[in-house]
């Protein structure tokens, strides 16, 4: 999650994670070239795509973790198609790398060590939200609202299969 709330959406972190890196102080056996590149791609594409975001980091001034509280935009509809590696022999089976949001768990408290966890569902076309014993019927642009943006803490997406061409 970054400082900067322009680039803390979803396809913006998948894009930093799936950039190429250089590989410093790294120098080819064979060709002895020494400004070597990394970059990470998908061969396949799973069902369901968990999307964890780093919601606690360290101090070490304090040797205590604390919580981010950055808003993340996450989209109802991700394309992973940019991340797969082409031309191979899964091609076929990763034809349409559409994903669908279907789940938020939320983090409430400031704690890595303690809090509280509340969730949003999708379930035939409708959102529900859960907390503890209760689950309410919710409108879809609820889940797009400032405090929910700061309290995800894990995106569920579903790989769709019915796509219009």
């Amino acid at each position: 999650i970054s400082n900067n709330p322009l680039e803390n959406n979803i396809e913006k972190l998948l894009d930093t994670y799936f950039s190429e890196e250089l590989l410093e102080g790294y120098k080819c056996d064979e060709c002895k070239e020494t400004e070597c590149y990394k970059n990470l791609c998908l061969l396949n594409t799973p069902k369901y795509l968990i999307i964890q975001l780093k919601r606690f980091t360290f101090n070490l001034t304090n040797m205590k973790f604390s919580k981010i509280l950055k808003e993340v935009n996450y989209p109802l509809f991700l394309d992973m198609d940019k991340y797969c590696l082409t031309d191979n022999i899964n091609s076929n089976i990763n034809s349409k790398n559409i994903y669908e949001l279907t789940n938020i768990i939320n983090h409430l408290g400031v704690s890595l060590n303690s809090g509280h966890y509340t969730s949003h569902h999708k379930i035939s076309d409708k959102w529900f939200y859960a907390d503890d014993c209760s689950i309410n019927k919710i409108e879809e642009n609820e889940i797009f609202r400032k405090n929910n943006k700061i309290l995800s803490y894990i995106l569920i997406y579903e790989k769709q299969t019915k796509l219009e061409e």
